[in-house]
């Protein structure tokens, strides 16, 4: 095998560990730990687009993922963030309940992550369904960026 590329298994997808990506996850799935480790494996950055970084499942909130990720496996990009969040884990997650908090802002953060990252980030939210705002901001990195983009 060459130098240049290292495969690895994420989650059913081979990924070339030099790819540019965009990975999405929400950490309400029953397979987020599994998720994240092999994330990590292919040096992806954590990136936490929740509006408030708080949970009811306090492994995931603010302080205790800074501990558990120091340096810089993990970031927050509230402006990523839906202001509507509390609409959503309602189970509102189309629009119009998705109002992004600074879209142009966040979008910019990120683009200077997927440049110190080579490319390869991931963000999440707790949302474990298809339907909520990691989705649109997956998108709209797509469009500005040309990142692919797998949701895991």
């Amino acid at each position: 095998m060459s130098n240049t590329s290292t495969i690895k298994q994420l989650d059913g997808w081979l990924v070339a560990s030099n790819t540019p990506t965009l990975y999405t996850f929400g950490y309400l799935s029953p397979r987020s730990g599994r998720i994240v480790s092999e994330l990590l494996a292919v040096g992806a950055m954590l990136v936490d687009i929740r509006f408030k970084p708080t949970s009811r499942h306090p492994e995931w909130c603010y302080h205790a993922l800074c501990g558990r990720y120091p340096g810089n496996v993990y970031v927050h990009v509230p402006e990523l963030g839906n202001e509507r969040y509390k609409e959503a884990l309602g189970g509102n997650f189309a629009e119009p309940y998705i109002k992004l908090h600074d879209v142009e802002r966040g979008l910019m953060r990120l683009g200077r992550l997927l440049d110190a990252y080579n490319k390869r980030v991931a963000l999440f939210c707790a949302c474990n369904t298809p339907h909520c705002h990691r989705f649109e901001v997956a998108r709209l990195a797509h469009e500005r960026f040309g990142v692919p983009v797998h949701h895991l």
